[in-house]
């Protein structure tokens, strides 16, 4: 009888390590995901339209980007915006660079729910930081462990290292889920991101203030760039909806690598790059929280 029931139990231990087997590590994915970033230097062109405002209030943003780290912002205001929206960005790592509205070079951080390099992270290294800094994962999912190479396979390891990637959903889209699951009942969400399964592409991004940024209807352009034509940010009852409207590759020549550094940035040269916003509560707090 004990040998029957071993026997019956094989059949089962293996499809255990078999489905553990089709759970992806989490690196691959976020190197995959990386892939769809593209190379080089690009032009972005994309319509910020405020919807919860009365009017639909719509600014244009021009983005110069080399990478998760090298980053230059335009925004100039559209329709009944124009000539009341003017400001120029520049970031360099966990920098952000502009004259404010005095005339005067200022130095700061990016919004506490800063998610523009979350779309164009070239290595899975470099967004580590971010993940951790935004609780989407802990550190020690980073962490290297040469004695893991030398012990046995451990199942109950294996789940442990995975908990925080699962299967889910985006609205009908199957993706990848990273991050703690939020248990059932809490009002407040935990953050995480999701991946499309297939395709690698980043469908929704959740931070710990519960903004949360939903992208849809991806393209694709040149040097493997995948950027979704419609993006939703929704947080504290207000709605952003970003509309692409182009995308293109720059050579790499010294006018546009220009482009990217603060020494760029002289208000004795070009006095409209003073900061120049009005007040409004959603463009306001747009500006301080996402970018």
């Amino acid at each position: 009888m004990k040998l029957l029931c071993n026997l019956l139990l094989l059949p089962l231990l293996a499809l255990s390590f078999d489905s553990l087997a089709f759970i992806p590590d989490f690196k691959m994915i976020m190197s995959l995901t990386a892939e769809n970033h593209g190379r080089g230097l690009y032009k972005i062109v994309q319509n910020v339209t405020f919807e919860s405002e009365p009017k639909g209030l719509v600014v244009r943003e021009t983005w110069y980007i080399r990478n998760e780290n090298q980053m230059r912002l335009e925004v100039r205001g559209r329709d009944q915006l124009k000539d009341l929206v003017d400001m120029t960005f520049i970031y360099d790592g966990a920098r952000r660079i502009y004259i404010d509205s005095h005339g005067v070079k200022k130095v700061s951080r990016p919004g506490k729910d800063w998610f523009e390099p979350y779309f164009h992270f070239r290595f899975q290294k470099n967004i580590k930081p971010m993940m951790v800094a935004s609780k989407m994962v802990p550190i020690k999912i980073f962490e290297k462990s040469t004695r893991m190479r030398k012990k046995r396979f451990n199942p109950k390891g294996l789940h442990q290292k995975q908990a925080l990637l699962q299967l889910s959903r985006v609205g009908g889209t199957v993706a990848w889920a990273i991050g703690k699951p939020t248990p059932t009942g809490d009002r407040k969400a935990l953050p995480g991101m999701w991946i499309e399964q297939d395709q690698f592409r980043i469908l929704k991004l959740r931070f710990p203030s519960q903004a949360e940024i939903l992208a849809s209807n991806y393209s694709n352009y040149s040097h493997g760039l995948k950027l979704p034509d419609i993006t939703n940010i929704n947080w504290d009852n207000r709605r952003v909806q970003m509309q692409l409207v182009r995308a293109q590759s720059l050579p790499k020549t010294k006018k546009n690598k220009a482009l990217l550094s603060d020494a760029s940035l002289d208000f004795d040269k070009d006095p409209r790059l003073a900061l120049k916003i009005p007040k409004i509560k959603a463009i306001i707090e747009f500006y301080k929280r996402f970018r």
